[in-house]
C-alpha cells in the first residue's frame, strides 16, 4: 500500500467520525473553578472537589480569604461536586455542598447549593452522592429544576434584595461577597436539616415558613434553563455542530487533519459524560480497516448545555506492503448547539 493510500483511507475514517459522534479538546492553559463559600459569613474550613473520574482535591480557607477560592481544576473532568468541611461545624465531615458542570466557571457554595442538591438527588443523602460521584452524577438538567423550586419558595425574600429577581437569579453561578448584604444577608435567616425523606428549611422571621418540593416553577427559568445568547454557536446552522482537529502519525511521519464543520446533528449523537460507549464503538469500527488499535483512550474535557468536546488518543499498527507500521491519532471533536 502507498502513501497516497494511506491517507486516503485515513481521511475515510475521518469522514466516517464525523457523523458518529465524537470529539475532543486539549488546553495548556491553566483551568480553574471559582466561587464564594458561605452562610451568612464567609465559610472557613476546606473545600473537596471531585472531578467526574474521581480525582479529589482540597482547599483551604482561612478567615483572610473571606469566603472567596480560586481552584487549579486543570486535567480534570467535570461534571465536579463540590464539598465543604466547615471549621465551625466540629464534626470534621462535609456539610455544605455545590456542583460546577464546566470549568473555567463559577461554583458557589451555600445552604442555597446545598438544597438544590439535596433536591436535585431526590431529597437522598448527599455523602453517599459525594462519595459515589463516578457512578451516580447529577446533571446540569437536575440541577436547573432543582434551583427552579428554590426560587420559587424564596421568592418573596430574593425579590425583595435589590438588583434580584427570583424568576432568573442563579445563587450557583453569580459572584457575591459575603458582607451581611445582598443574597448573603438572606443565607444569614436560612438553616437546613436534609434528613432523607423528612427535611425542613427554617426561615428566621418567617412565621409558618414551609418548604414546598411540589411548588409552581412556571415563572421560573434559572440554571441551564436559561441559556444566554452568547453561549450559542452563531456560526452553527441548526442543532448541533460538530468540527474536528488533531494529527494522525504513521511510521514517525505527522499529518494534520483538514478542518471541516457538519451540522445539523441531533442531541443523540453528542458524547455525554459517563457514556461513552457510542463513540468508542465507532471509533473502533471506523478504525479496524486501517490498523489495529492497541490502546485508546476517551476524555470529554468540556461540558456544558451548549458545547462538549470529546479528545480521543489511539496507538496501533498499520499493515502494508513495506510491513507494519506505527500509527497513533489524536483528534478534538468539538460540539456546539446552534441558537434556537
Amino acid at each position: 500500500m502507498n502513501t497516497n493510500a494511506i491517507h486516503t483511507l485515513l481521511f475515510l475514517f475521518l469522514f466516517t467520525l464525523f457523523f458518529s459522534g465524537c470529539s475532543s479538546d486539549s488546553d495548556s492553559n491553566s483551568d480553574t473553578l471559582t466561587g464564594t463559600v458561605a452562610t451568612g459569613e464567609a465559610g472557613v474550613g476546606t473545600l473537596y472537589i471531585t472531578d467526574a473520574n474521581e480525582t479529589e482535591i482540597n482547599i483551604p480557607l482561612l478567615a483572610t480569604n473571606n469566603g472567596q477560592y480560586s481552584a487549579d481544576v486543570t486535567g480534570m473532568t467535570p461534571p465536579f461536586i463540590l464539598g465543604f468541611d466547615s471549621n465551625n461545624n466540629g464534626s470534621g465531615t462535609i456539610d455544605l455542598y455545590s456542583f460546577a458542570d464546566a470549568i473555567n466557571t463559577i461554583a458557589n457554595v451555600s445552604q442555597l447549593t446545598t438544597l438544590t442538591m439535596f433536591l436535585a438527588n431526590n431529597e437522598a443523602d448527599l455523602s453517599s452522592l459525594y462519595d459515589d460521584w463516578t457512578t451516580t452524577q447529577l446533571t446540569a438538567a437536575n440541577i436547573a429544576t432543582a434551583q427552579e423550586i428554590v426560587n420559587a419558595n424564596l421568592a418573596t425574600q430574593i425579590d425583595a434584595i435589590n438588583g434580584l429577581s427570583a424568576e432568573d437569579y442563579d445563587f450557583m453561578t453569580t459572584a457575591f461577597t459575603p458582607d451581611g448584604t445582598g443574597i448573603d444577608g438572606l443565607l444569614e435567616n436560612i438553616s437546613l436539616n436534609l434528613d432523607a425523606n423528612s427535611f425542613t428549611v427554617v426561615l428566621a422571621g418567617v412565621d409558618g415558613f414551609t418548604f414546598d418540593s411540589d411548588i409552581d416553577t412556571s415563572s421560573i427559568t434559572v440554571g441551564d434553563t436559561k441559556i444566554e445568547t452568547g453561549a450559542f454557536d452563531e456560526t452553527c446552522s441548526s442543532g448541533w455542530c460538530l468540527t474536528q482537529s488533531g494529527t494522525y502519525t504513521i511510521a514517525g511521519v505527522v499529518n494534520t487533519y483538514p478542518g471541516t464543520k457538519v451540522s445539523g446533528l441531533p442531541e443523540t449523537e453528542v458524547p455525554k459524560v459517563g457514556d461513552l460507549t457510542d463513540a468508542q464503538e465507532n471509533f473502533n469500527n471506523a478504525f479496524s480497516s486501517i490498523a489495529n488499535i492497541s490502546d485508546a483512550s476517551y476524555e470529554i474535557t468540556e461540558n456544558t448545555p451548549t458545547k462538549v468536546v470529546l479528545e480521543i488518543s489511539a496507538t496501533g499498527t498499520s499493515a502494508t506492503d513495506f510491513g507494519s507500521l506505527p500509527v497513533s491519532i489524536t483528534i478534538k471533536y468539538t460540539y456546539t448547539k446552534a441558537a434556537p
